[in-house]
């Protein structure tokens, strides 16, 4: 659990993840297009792990219980 947690904390490894369809558009773009796009895969990214935190810390709570 804490290397999953861990391997979101770099900022570089976060900022690098996209399709090669993507990644290809956003050459072609200029910076400020880019640097919104990266932001708003960020943006969508932390809602899922919210959710994900969430399920996990209630599966371990119930588990505990038991």
């Amino acid at each position: 659990m804490f290397l999953f947690l861990t391997s979101f904390s770099t900022v570089s490894a976060v900022l690098a993840q996209g399709c090669a369809m993507c990644r290809s558009t956003l050459e072609t773009q200029n910076e400020s297009i880019n640097t919104v796009l990266q932001l708003g895969i960020l943006v969508l990214l932390v809602p899922s792990l919210v959710i994900l935190t969430i399920f996990l810390y209630i599966a371990c709570r119930k588990e505990s219980d038991t």
